[in-house]
């Protein structure tokens, strides 16, 4: 490392980690960064030295986040009663407009 500082994109290719991973790691302090005024966040080299002298900080106990992808089958009656969303659609606009069940 000769330089005084990388670019987000630069520590992960040397490290073989993806960039989230770095940028978890800049969230909970395992890494310094600064931004110049480029705007492209960089990392020190002194703290990627320290952090390459060390092992990778272990990921703190959270809860998990949050899936992508399909809500759960509470949020999607249609499933649940066996019809598709479309007629689920149709069938609820017209109890609104007849002023079906509050």
């Amino acid at each position: 490392m000769t330089r005084a500082a990388y670019t987000i994109g630069e520590v992960a290719a040397m490290l073989g980690r993806d960039r989230t991973t770095i940028w978890r790691w800049l969230e909970r302090g395992a890494l310094q960064s600064f931004t110049p005024p480029n705007g492209h966040r960089m990392v020190s080299a002194a703290s990627l030295a320290r952090l390459i002298g060390e092992e990778p900080p272990e990921p703190e106990e959270t809860a998990a986040p949050a899936k992508r992808g399909r809500p759960p089958l509470a949020d999607r009656p249609w499933e649940a009663a066996g019809i598709s969303r479309r007629t689920w659609k149709r069938r609820h606009a017209r109890v609104d407009q007849l002023g079906g069940p509050t």
